[in-house]
């Protein structure tokens, strides 16, 4: 059985070190950019558009956090609600917490800034689609 010490504060204690040394950590994130920002919110806000209300999720490294602060200052900036604001850790044992703070209020849309899981999480994971490299 693991340790407390065993154990990096920022990690589930659900999560085996073993299991932890056995996979490294995602890379941290890029800033992101202006012409991603103005991407995003054009993909928001297209003409005709009804979408008004978002969620914003972001891991928390500095990148996503910066990243999700922008994009929320950017769109109340813009006439839109943000409805929550929802933070984890990229090695959490489980995100259902965070989902479901995200997903409450029904927001028209969800933006994540977080890093991008390039390893499965799980025995048969299902395809992702994201924009982006």
């Amino acid at each position: 059985m693991d340790t407390i010490e065993d154990r990096r504060q920022d990690r589930s204690p659900l999560i085996p070190a073993s299991d932890l040394a056995e996979h490294s950590d995602p890379p941290l994130p890029s800033p992101h950019t202006e012409a991603e920002l103005a991407a995003l919110m054009g993909l928001l806000k297209y003409p005709g558009s009804r979408i008004e209300t978002v969620s914003v999720g972001h891991s928390r490294d500095d990148a996503s956090r910066a990243a999700a602060e922008t994009f929320s200052t950017a769109w109340r900036a813009g006439g839109g609600t943000v409805l929550a604001m929802v933070d984890w850790p990229e090695s959490a044992a489980s995100w259902l917490r965070p989902a479901t703070r995200l997903t409450s209020e029904t927001p028209d849309a969800w933006v994540v800034a977080a890093t991008p899981r390039l390893r499965p999480t799980g025995p048969s994971p299902a395809p992702e689609h994201r924009l982006g490299p």
